[in-house]
């Protein structure tokens, strides 16, 4: 059979028979309470991480500060920070979502990504 053929022939179910009003309303039923919520969060996440990401921005200028028995310590502490980061970071650009506080929050994220191994790298060959 043609593919012309094919375009004679009616399909069996009506596929311009779409049910709008059925597929709004369940749109409408998608509560956006939840998706408030999921906003609150991320920007909860936003300004978690760029607390703590400050602190990482200030260490270069002291790192000659910082005393031999805490250097593990801190990087122990830089490298679960960077693990958090990323493991956030894997659920939140697999989740799809777009949103104001998405966008900061995965910036903020992949700035600890980025940094945080030369920083790491850094304190190790000073200390």
């Amino acid at each position: 059979m043609s593919v012309s053929s094919n375009i004679n022939q009616m399909p069996e179910k009506n596929i311009f028979n779409i049910d709008a009003a059925g597929l709004i309303k369940r749109i409408e039923a998608i509560p956006a309470i939840k998706l408030q919520m999921l906003d609150s969060l991320l920007l909860e996440v936003a300004n978690t991480f760029y607390d703590a990401y400050e602190y990482v921005l200030e260490l270069p200028g002291k790192i000659n500060l910082i005393k031999k028995e805490e250097v593990n310590t801190l990087l122990t502490d830089l490298q679960s920070l960077n693990q958090k980061a990323t493991s956030i970071m894997d659920i939140l650009c697999e989740s799809g979502y777009r949103s104001k506080n998405m966008s900061r929050a995965t910036e903020v994220l992949g700035r600890i990504e980025d940094d945080i191994p030369g920083l790491v790298k850094e304190i190790q060959e000073i200390l």
